[in-house]
């Protein structure tokens, strides 16, 4: 910046004998105090101040020849204040995209926003392309309204260009957020409509990702075929452009899909190959995604919550250092929910209630229909039969909203057992019903064995023993078909209410249940590390520690 300046040591040394800076290291000086420092700069005229940063700028050019990438920032600062437009825009932009690639998602807004203040109003099309960046940030950290505001001006530059490529952008991250926010119809329309668009009129790895998020709508409204056959239609089409985080996104979603269609073998085999892409593309966001997902199949078809609450705990924490609000949300769910598997209703209930927080700030209203039933199940095991209508009511309301069948489906089960524990017995009957509905109407036969028990439980706690024996026979049924419960929140509640109709009716086959029920129970408990958490895990669930108790009364040791 100096150039051929002869005095330059002479000048050092004396501000360094004034204590106005002190040598950290050659060529390296730190002011003794900030106010020196910004009074040294306020001292120049502002015509003065943009000629040095315009040095400067052309001097940190030539020391990063190569490497600019690690100091987009830097070079960006200096481009903006000596209002050199056109690199304060590319440097600026550049800043952006590699805050966001490493997850400083504030700081990548901020780069955005600073660059649009140097395009030309007139240039539509520099103004949308930093907008959709900016948007795709919003969606990352939760910001429903910011995001909705960003793309409402891009849909509006978009017409005004007749842009058939932004056209089709915008309707893609359109599909996006409509599905975030629980509006799957909506989702999907706008999926469709995107995919009307030549594909040469859109950006092929957000053609292909616009398809998943059509693919995990269908997943929502429990339409698994359709949802499978476009996942694996995008998985195809990621794996010929030779797209890994592509393939890794419709892996998870197969995954996903796989464990709703009672396919655990498969589902294990989609989760693991993309754990296997996220940890080789090294992307922390892939990899809080695919442990939260292998936790969700360790948990509902194994069993084995211990290992899930180690997954969840691992993918919580990556989501807080990236800042991925949604990521949080539904971590903070999952744990919640093993934690209340496990017996650990304080933990849960702490979880439960950060994970609602975050679900209403971010607007997901999935995660929040599903958070509100899992705090109903907490709420009914610990006897608190108010509050866990309460909760159940509201997540019944919400999953109607967003079209949610399977959220119904279970807000109506969890609304049964709270009336049961009211004591309100017609009302208990009548919510078990609907969920019983919901479930053969989705094709869900082991899901739908929970309900039938709580029609079981119910008829037994009126004397109703003709009905009561009519639903236990269906789940007994079940069970000697060598079907599995795969995916029921509390297996061995379904057993029990079994286990309680045989005794009443002094039916030899209640000792077989018992059995049944208690080598699932044994298994669970074997995955525990400790005798304190295997007691626990017992201990303050009612219908396992009665069904314990009966084993130690009836079976042999």
């Amino acid at each position: 910046m100096l150039q051929n300046n002869d005095k330059l040591a002479d000048e050092l040394g004396e501000a360094e004998r004034a204590n106005i800076w002190s040598a950290v290291s050659p060529f390296r000086y730190l002011f003794t105090h900030g106010l020196l420092r910004d009074a040294a700069y306020a001292m120049q005229m502002r015509a003065r101040r943009m000629e040095l940063h315009a040095s400067a700028l052309e001097a940190l050019e030539n020391i990063y020849v190569g490497e600019e990438e690690h100091h987009y920032g830097e070079l960006a600062y200096h481009a903006e204040r000596a209002i050199l437009s056109d690199k304060a825009l590319h440097y600026l932009r550049h800043a952006g995209k590699a805050a966001a690639d490493s997850y400083q998602n504030r700081q990548a807004v901020d780069y955005y926003t600073r660059a649009l203040a140097f395009v030309a109003p007139e240039d539509l099309a520099t103004q949308y392309d930093l907008l959709a960046e900016r948007v795709e940030l919003f969606s990352r950290m939760g910001k429903r309204d910011l995001q909705w505001k960003d793309l409402s001006a891009l849909e509006r530059w978009a017409e005004d260009l007749g842009d058939a490529d932004r056209i089709a952008k915008v309707l893609m991250l359109r599909a996006s957020y409509y599905f975030v926010t629980g509006d799957y119809l909506n989702s999907i329309d706008c999926a469709q409509r995107a995919g009307m668009y030549p594909a040469s009129a859109a950006d092929t790895e957000l053609a292909l990702y616009t398809q998943l998020v059509w693919s995990q709508a269908l997943l929502r409204l429990g339409r698994l075929d359709e949802a499978m056959q476009r996942a694996y239609e995008a998985l195809t089409g990621d794996r010929l452009v030779i797209n890994r985080k592509g393939e890794f996104k419709a892996l998870a979603v197969m995954g996903l899909i796989a464990l709703e269609q009672k396919e655990p073998a498969a589902a294990q085999k989609y989760l693991i190959e993309a754990l296997e892409i996220a940890r080789e593309v090294n992307d922390p966001g892939f990899q809080a995604r695919a442990l939260n997902n292998l936790a969700l199949s360790e948990g509902s078809v194994h069993g084995n919550y211990a290992l899930a609450r180690e997954y969840y705990e691992q993918s919580y924490k990556i989501a807080r250092e990236i800042g991925d609000r949604m990521a949080e949300s539904f971590t903070l769910g999952n744990l919640g929910f093993v934690a209340g598997m496990q017996g650990d209703f304080v933990a849960a209930r702490s979880y439960h209630e950060q994970a609602l927080f975050v679900a209403r700030e971010i607007s997901n209203r999935y995660h929040e229909t599903y958070t509100l039933i899992n705090l109903s199940a907490v709420a009914g095991i610990q006897n608190e039969a108010a509050s866990a209508l309460q909760y159940a009511g509201q997540a019944l309301e919400l999953a109607r909203k967003i079209s949610e069948r399977a959220g119904e489906a279970w807000g109506l089960l969890y609304m049964g057992h709270a009336y049961l524990l009211q004591n309100e017995f017609h009302l208990a009957q009548a919510a078990y019903l609907k969920s019983l509905e919901i479930r053969n109407e989705l094709d869900q036969p082991s899901l739908a064995m929970e309900p039938i028990a709580g029609l079981v439980e119910t008829y037994l706690r009126t004397n109703d023993l003709e009905p009561a024996s009519h639903e236990a026979e269906k789940i007994l049924n079940f069970l000697e078909s060598g079907s599995a419960l795969d995916g029921a929140d509390e297996p061995l509640r379904v057993y029990y209410a079994c286990y309680l109709f045989l005794e009443k009716n002094q039916d030899p086959r209640s000792k077989q249940i018992l059995q049944s029920a208690m080598n699932l129970l044994e298994s669970q408990v074997s995955k525990f590390s400790n005798d304190a958490a295997r007691k626990r895990y017992i201990e303050n669930i009612p219908w396992r520690r009665a069904l314990r108790d009966a084993a130690q009364a009836f079976l042999p040791p």
